[in-house]
């Protein structure tokens, strides 16, 4: 079972899209997948890394490395996105946090800070960021979803009148009092664990909760006790987004989850554990090689109409090969949505590996020597769009 995570904001609820690891000196939060840095990410970093953040020692160790956090739209600046990248990084380590494309069973929608010692804090807007959410209600209710808000208890007045039917609303004053709106109640009632256990009692606390309120997510929970109002800083004015690409074009390293193999994985024992690959600015994606690397998946996506025609090109293990494109990426009819190309490495892979990869886009029909001029260099026809990937592990 999955669930969306939702960051209100006063232009509208934001959706966690992705959290995935990578080989970064940095954590960064990024729009809609592309490589554009969101101005709030310093202040994401601080909060995934110790000891100034909560999720590496709540969720972790990770060890080297950083975390990329892909959402639908812009976050301005202050910290109220905070609780709701808290609960959306619990779902993740579960295999729980559903993405735009993935099928889901409930709908969360948070607004509030989290401290060191996992208490929520109040923030500002939060009866401008319900109002900003008709359209999410509108999706919710086509989808037979009733979602739920949990608001910091401090700004319970702020909660205009909202129709039970259609969404329910919590407020807490800690992340003890998320777990008692999934249904598990308080992890250490009237006790102060020892500090050195302390993150291993909530973070079992939190993993079982984040299961029973994916079965549970109706519940409305009462009022708790309220604590000094904290605001946001003033938000920054929206910045307008990058023009979009007609086709988005994405790399996702398929990895062996631990305690699994890659023979596991490519004989569909188990799901493959999932991370995106971020390409650099030559449109190159980078891989280590290593036993748990067991392949990876190019991923064409396009939300209008158009006429589409990719090739993959690879080296593996000193053979060259062309790859069979999936169907809908012939150019010779109109596509839109998702199709996919599946790359399986040899288990003893110890060679470097190189693909090519050429996307061609346009309004009416390619035909297949557009592609071999694009791959040797050569101009195309000024209406069609290129995209290339250069995918390389070594």
């Amino acid at each position: 079972m999955k669930a969306r995570v939702y960051l209100a904001t006063t232009q509208g609820p934001v959706l966690v899209e992705r959290i995935a690891r990578e080989s970064a000196p940095r954590s960064a939060m990024c729009l809609k997948r592309t490589t554009r840095v969101l101005p709030v990410s310093a202040g994401y970093d601080a909060f995934v890394r110790a000891p100034s953040g909560v999720i590496d020692r709540e969720f972790g160790p990770f060890g080297d490395g950083a975390f990329r956090l892909d959402v639908s739209g812009e976050i301005g600046d202050g910290d109220s996105w905070q609780l709701g990248v808290f609960v959306a990084h619990a779902l993740w380590a579960r295999g729980q946090l559903a993405g735009p494309e993935d099928p889901f069973d409930a709908v969360y929608w948070f607004t509030g800070t989290v401290d060191g010692d996992l208490n929520i804090g109040a923030v500002a807007g939060v009866a401008s960021k319900i109002d900003a959410s008709g359209a999410l209600l509108a999706e919710c209710a086509v989808h037979g979803t009733k979602p739920v808000f949990i608001v910091p208890v401090e700004n319970a007045a702020a909660i205009p009148a909202l129709d039970a039917a259609v969404v329910d609303v919590a407020t807490a004053r800690a992340v003890d009092d998320v777990l008692r709106h999934l249904g598990i109640g308080s992890a250490s009632p009237g006790r102060v664990p020892a500090q050195n256990n302390r993150s291993a009692i909530r973070r079992r606390w939190f993993w079982a909760a984040v299961g029973a309120g994916l079965v549970a997510a109706g519940v409305l929970v009462a009022l708790l006790v309220l604590r000094p109002v904290q605001d946001d800083a003033a938000s920054a004015p929206p910045v307008a987004p990058p023009p979009a690409q007609p086709i988005e074009v994405t790399v996702v390293g398929l990895f062996a989850p631990a305690g699994s193999t890659c023979q596991a994985v490519l004989f569909d024992r188990v799901e493959s554990r999932r991370a995106a690959l971020s390409a650099g600015p030559d449109g190159t994606v980078s891989m280590t090689l290593g036993s748990d690397l067991c392949g990876f998946s190019v991923n064409v996506r396009t939300a209008t109409s158009l006429f589409v025609l990719a090739g993959l090109r690879g080296r593996q293990g000193g053979s060259d090969r062309q790859y069979p494109r999936p169907p809908e990426l012939g150019g010779a009819t109109r596509f839109a949505g998702a199709a996919a190309w599946r790359i399986d490495l040899p288990v003893r892979q110890a060679r470097a590996i190189d693909y090519d990869m050429v996307v061609l886009s346009a309004d009416t029909p390619i035909a297949p020597a557009a592609l071999d001029r694009a791959f040797s260099g050569a101009t195309v026809e000024p209406a069609v769009q290129i995209q290339r990937r250069r995918i390389e592990g070594r």
